[in-house]
């Protein structure tokens, strides 16, 4: 027969840890596991790759409109705000599709189609998206270095080195300039001009933010 898998999104994880530590961040995951159980059928999968990554196994659907459908229920049960710590969080996410057998023969293929729709959905500012052939080129890089970096963010993959500049005016301490950078794996290291400047979710700016603050506080 025929089955979906759905790669979610909700883009926040990493906002709440930063902001309200690490048993907050379980208690988001918490929530966003029981709206995805609740909004799809019995027999359905949720798995957690991570972060706030899911993915669902949708099983005995036979065409895209009716995993759109069942998208669009997705999208409908994150759309109403989480409570975390008592306060209301809005959610944010984006959904890639892979179909059985169209996209895909086997599981790793399934998700890793599934993703690269859901990176295409990012780039074009779109809920879902179904993964299609074309979507395999570099308008997907983008979307994904902005989920590498959010991740990198929690293992300690930036580093930063400082620079000595003049002082504003005379008799005052000389400045310094902290100058990014970061270790990535498929790229290899990347200057702060490569990726300070990716297209920010306030999410990721916010992150970057308190990485730059909290280190600079250390040295």
């Amino acid at each position: 027969g025929h089955c979906a898998v759905l790669v979610v999104d909700t883009q926040q994880y990493h906002e709440v840890a930063l902001a309200h530590g690490g048993d907050a961040a379980r208690e988001f995951i918490d929530q966003v596991a029981q709206r995805l159980n609740a909004a799809l059928a019995e027999g359905s999968v949720i798995g957690h790759f991570g972060y706030d990554d899911f993915a669902l196994l949708i099983k005995s659907v036979e065409t895209e409109p009716e995993v759109l459908a069942i998208a669009s229920r997705v999208q409908a049960a994150l759309d109403v705000p989480l409570q975390i710590r008592r306060q209301p969080m809005s959610l944010r996410s984006s959904i890639g599709i892979a179909i059985y057998p169209e996209h895909g023969t086997d599981a790793a293929m399934l998700i890793r189609h599934a993703e690269t729709a859901k990176y295409a959905a990012n780039a074009a500012a779109l809920e879902c998206m179904v993964y299609r052939p074309e979507l395999e080129n570099e308008r997907s890089e983008t979307p994904r270095l902005i989920a590498e970096l959010h991740a990198t963010l929690d293992h300690d993959g930036l580093s930063a080195e400082y620079v000595m500049q003049r002082p504003l005016r005379d008799q005052q301490a000389p400045r310094l300039r902290m100058i990014c950078s970061w270790s990535h794996p498929r790229r290899g290291r990347l200057q702060q001009d490569e990726f300070l400047n990716l297209p920010g979710r306030p999410s990721l700016i916010h992150s970057l933010t308190l990485w730059q603050l909290r280190e600079a506080c250390e040295q």
